[in-house]
C-alpha cells in the first residue's frame, strides 16, 4: 500500500562551521571503523534499563548518507491479541519468534528514518519516535561513544528565505499560542454496600491546563465525562499597544523564534504591517510517497523518495 507521508527538514548545527554531520556519520560508519558493527554502536539509557536505541541501518545512495534509528526493550517480545468471529473475550500471549536462547534477534518498537547531506537533514518519523530522539542519540554517538565532538549538535527548523526576509524586514507585534483543553481518565474504585464499583472521573491535563494552573492557581476540576467535544482552548498573546521599546521587541522576537518548537496549528505570528505568519512557515516540510506492506516501509522506495526531497530542499535554503 503506497500513502503520502509527511517529512521534515532540519539543520544540524555544531559550534565548529567546518564540521558536516555527513562526514562524521560517514566515518564513524566506515567498514574498517569499530562502530560498523551494531553492538558497539548501541545506547542504553541506564545500567538497569532493557530500552536501547542505536543507528540499526544505514548506507550512503547518490551521495547521500541514510539511516535507520531503532527503539527496543532488549529480551522483550512483542504480544498477540487472539480474536475470532465467535470471541467474547481475547486472549493475549506472547509470540513466539524469539527462541529461548536467541540473543540476535531483537523487537523494535519504534523506528525513524533520516538522511544526511552536508548539514542539512530529512526526517522521516514513524512509530512515535521523533527528531529529537535523533538529537539525542546523534550527541550521544558522536559525543559520548566515538568523541568525535566535544560540544552539542542541534538539529533546528530552518525557515525558507522568503519567509526570513519577511521576518528580517517586519518585526513581530503580536504572538498568538493556543492550546486545545483536555482530559485524562481516572478509574476510581468506590465501595457501595461492600461492592466494588469502579467509576471513571476525567481531570484537566495538557499544556492548557499547566498554563491555567501557573497563571491563576487554578487547582483543576473532577468531571464524570471528557472534554472531547467541548471545544475549549487557552489562548495566550503576547503583544505590545501602540508602541513598544526596543528590548521590548527584542523580547517579542526571541518568543516568536522559539515559538517554533510547538505543533504548526499552535501559534501564529502577526507581524508590524499586518502580515501573518503561522507555525508551518516557520518549518519546511512536505509529502513523499512510501510503500507500507503488513506494517513494515519499503526501505529501498523510500531512501530514493527521501534523498530526492532533500537534495531540493538544499538547493532552496542556501
Amino acid at each position: 500500500v503506497k500513502q503520502n507521508k509527511t517529512i521534515h527538514y532540519k539543520s544540524a548545527k555544531f559550534v565548529d562551521n567546518n564540521i558536516t554531520l555527513q562526514n562524521l556519520l560517514e566515518q564513524a560508519f566506515d567498514k574498517n571503523s569499530v562502530y560498523a558493527k551494531a553492538v558497539a554502536r548501541k545506547e542504553q539509557f541506564n545500567p538497569d534499563s532493557a530500552a536501547c536505541r542505536l543507528i540499526s541501518r544505514f548506507r550512503v545512495t547518490n551521495g547521500v548518507f541514510f539511516g535507520q534509528l531503532a527503539y527496543f526493550e532488549s529480551g522483550k517480545v512483542p504480544l498477540k491479541l487472539l480474536m475470532n468471529d465467535d470471541s467474547e473475550q481475547c486472549e493475549i500471549i506472547a509470540t513466539n519468534d524469539k527462541s529461548e536462547n536467541d540473543s540476535t534477534t531483537e523487537f523494535p518498537e519504534s523506528l525513524l528514518y533520516f538522511c544526511v547531506l552536508d548539514n542539512h537533514v530529512a526526517i522521516f518519523q514513524f512509530k512515535s519516535l521523533g527528531f529529537k530522539d535523533l538529537e539525542y542519540h546523534l550527541n550521544w554517538f558522536l559525543n559520548s561513544c566515538c568523541n568525535y565532538i566535544t560540544n552539542a549538535l542541534i538539529l533546528s527548523d530552518q525557515v525558507l528565505p522568503e519567509v526570513r526576509e519577511k521576518l528580517y524586514k517586519e518585526p513581530a507585534k503580536e504572538l498568538v499560542y493556543e492550546e486545545p483543553l483536555y482530559t485524562n481518565d481516572m478509574l476510581e474504585k468506590k465501595s457501595e454496600n461492600s461492592q466494588n464499583i469502579s467509576q471513571a472521573e476525567f481531570n484537566l491535563d495538557g499544556s492548557g491546563a499547566s498554563i491555567l494552573k501557573n497563571l491563576f492557581n487554578f487547582k483543576g476540576i473532577k468531571l464524570n465525562e471528557s472534554l472531547d467535544d467541548a471545544n475549549l482552548f487557552v489562548q495566550v498573546i503576547v503583544k505590545y499597544k501602540n508602541r513598544t521599546s526596543e528590548s521590548g521587541q527584542k523580547v517579542l522576537d526571541s518568543i516568536a523564534s522559539s515559538m517554533r518548537h510547538n505543533p504548526d496549528e499552535n501559534f501564529k505570528i502577526r507581524l508590524k504591517n499586518g502580515g501573518i505568519i503561522s507555525g508551518k512557515d516557520l518549518r519546511i516540510s512536505g509529502k513523499i510517497p512510501v510503500s507500507i506492506l503488513n506494517g513494515v516501509i519499503d526501505e529501498n522506495g523510500i531512501s530514493l523518495e527521501m534523498i530526492k526531497w532533500l537534495s531540493d530542499q538544499a538547493q532552496k535554503v542556501v
